[in-house]
């Protein structure tokens, strides 16, 4: 069998002669008239054995000869696209083509002989062509002298003439625990082994990745991006007085501000998170009132600033403890409000954002144009002195655990465009499956970290998106999730109106979703605008069952159906993955 498409032929190493005389004579035992009607079936046995047993050898052989092919195929494949991305590096590129070719072909593999692999290079048309022959030999055909048969093939690959920026937007959401989390890093991990190449010269690779549950956690860039807060102050002192004095070094507040304090040791009743059911002897407000102040000291009034709060009674202050300022609107450190329990709440800011309001609420403007607001789902709460909730009957660690009660900011922080593999692949590893789920802000940080316009956030240049429409630049945001968007927020707390799975009343405001839309058409609305930009987006969704409306929306965000996936389990994941990761790479299977 042979081709001339330069892919693949089988040849048999016999001339063609001996073959045709074979499979003559086999016709002519077969089907041809019997010249002597007269002979035994023992004559008539004798005469077809040989050429049955060519033609047993014939259907054999050739099946294992398309397996050959199969494998050798797989194998140019692999070793042509890992050369594709260091084409430029002649030593590193046929050295790479090497290693992958004989990590997918094994030595010996069915007894086959391989030539060495024949590597063209085309530097005008950006092509690498491989090209090699296995050896094996035959089965049944060797009892008619066809003792080996010749397998080849050959692959091309292009390299399109690109710089590559990828937003990689993945679910971490609580439902996403377990063997899901661990497909997901899997298949996350391959895609940047594909698209980052070894050699960012002439043209660059970057990946960001931006994990999200019910926010996005900026890590250290969140004041640049929601605004500062002041922070916190840290306590040297505490006084046992009417009134408490409080030393703070150098603490900035000014009399009448509203604070809150947390984590002090000894004088455990002044944290404000604390509540001793057996001693009601003292209850601290959910804020209390700066008074008096100089440079390192205030002293403590009630939250309406009329009554002294008295320490007398108090066991002495040990050490440690922090105060922040309360504001009763967003962008303090403490943000004071009536939750959808209709109880009034102290929550503090995270590194997490949630939505943009007002006019850019669907574009990439920059944070220094329009700032994205707070996430405040911190309740304020340390671990050694527990929250006490009546109406759950005793101690709760609901912080700690942060599953039935509130949605913590997740721990897993953005990583800017980088074309650093290790580093990209140590953040997929670490990332921990919790909260609940604001898909919208994934889209709109899979936007933010390839636009131009947040670009000046960023440390390095390689960080940095490029402007939009430049010569041979390609941006792609791959948008992944695992189940139904059901979190949006009001003022930076997730809003009242949010759905089943955004954690409980009493740590929502008591407030509809400031953008009037639920997650999905916010998602949506950042969608259009994206691809606006000539942005490509590729859509994945992983074990969703039968939800249409994540179909829709899955379909209506990418750029078309062919760049919308959905995957039932962790292979088809993987599999979606790699398919989008070679699309992207602009490493072309082309021949």
């Amino acid at each position: 069998m042979y081709s001339n498409n330069g892919r693949v032929y089988f040849k048999y190493n016999v001339g063609n002669i001996a073959m045709m005389r074979v499979l003559g004579m086999a016709f002519n035992v077969l089907f041809g008239p019997m010249r002597d009607r007269r002979g035994g079936v023992a004559t008539f046995l004798a005469a077809t054995i040989i050429p049955l047993v060519a033609f047993c050898g014939l259907a054999v052989d050739t099946s294992r000869g398309y397996l050959m092919k199969s494998r050798l195929s797989y194998a140019l494949d692999s070793a042509a696209l890992a050369g594709g991305r260091v084409m430029y590096d002649p030593v590193l590129r046929d050295e790479t083509i090497n290693r992958f070719f004989k990590a997918n072909f094994p030595d010996n593999y069915m007894d086959a002989s391989v030539d060495p692999l024949d590597i063209q290079v085309d530097d005008v048309e950006n092509t690498i062509t491989i090209r090699t022959v296995a050896n094996m030999g035959t089965s049944l055909m060797s009892v008619v002298g066809l003792g080996s048969m010749d397998v080849a093939a050959s692959t091309e690959v292009k390299l399109s003439a690109l710089n590559i920026e990828v937003s990689v937007v993945l679910d971490i959401t609580g439902s996403m625990s377990g063997s899901k989390i661990e497909d997901l890093k899997a298949a996350a991990k391959d895609l940047v082994d594909i698209v980052v190449n070894d050699q960012q010269e002439p043209f660059y690779s970057r990946v960001a990745l931006i994990p999200y549950s019910n926010g996005v956690n900026v890590g250290s860039y969140a004041d640049a991006i929601r605004g500062a807060t002041g922070g916190v102050k840290s306590i040297t002192g505490i006084t046992r007085a009417n009134p408490a004095v409080v030393t703070a070094p150098n603490h900035g507040f000014a009399n009448d501000d509203k604070v809150f304090i947390a984590d002090v040791v000894g004088m455990k009743k002044v944290n404000n998170t604390y509540f001793d059911p057996s001693d009601s002897s003292f209850a601290p407000p959910v804020r209390y009132t700066v008074k008096n102040k100089t440079t390192n000291t205030f002293e403590l009034y009630s939250s309406g600033g009329g009554s002294k709060i008295d320490s007398s009674t108090f066991s002495s202050y040990t050490s440690g403890g922090t105060v922040g300022k309360v504001c009763s609107s967003p962008g303090c450190e403490y943000f004071y409000f009536k939750s959808a329990a209709s109880t009034w709440r102290t929550q503090r800011t995270t590194t997490c954002v949630s939505e943009r309001t007002g006019a850019e609420a669907y574009t990439d403007a920059a944070p220094s144009t329009a700032l994205i607001a707070h996430n405040y789902t911190n309740y304020p709460y340390s671990a050694a002195l527990p929250e006490w909730d009546s109406s759950n009957g005793g101690n709760a660690s609901y912080w700690s655990d942060g599953t039935a009660y509130n949605q913590p900011c997740p721990e897993s922080e953005i990583v800017p465009l980088t074309s650093n593999k290790d580093l990209l692949k140590d953040k997929i590893d670490n990332m921990q499956a919790k909260g609940s789920t604001s898909g919208h802000l994934g889209v709109a940080w899979g936007w933010y970290m390839i636009s131009p316009n947040f670009a000046y956030l960023w440390p390095d240049d390689e960080n940095k998106p490029a402007a939009y429409n430049e010569p041979e630049l390609q941006k792609v945001a791959v948008i992944m999730t695992d189940g139904e968007f059901n979190t949006i927020y009001s003022d930076g707390v997730i809003a009242k109106n949010s759905g089943s799975g955004s954690g409980g009343s009493r740590y929502k405001i008591d407030q509809n979703g400031d953008n009037g839309k639920d997650s999905f058409q916010q998602g949506l609305s950042l969608c259009t605008n994206m691809k606006a930009e000539d942005i490509q987006i590729y859509t994945i969704g992983f074990d969703i069952g039968g939800s249409t409306t994540i179909q829709n929306f899955l379909n209506n965000c990418a750029t078309d159906s062919s760049h919308a996936f959905i995957a039932e389990d962790g292979d088809q994941l993987k599999n979606i993955f790699h398919t989008i990761a070679v699309n992207i790479s602009q490493l072309r299977l082309s021949k």
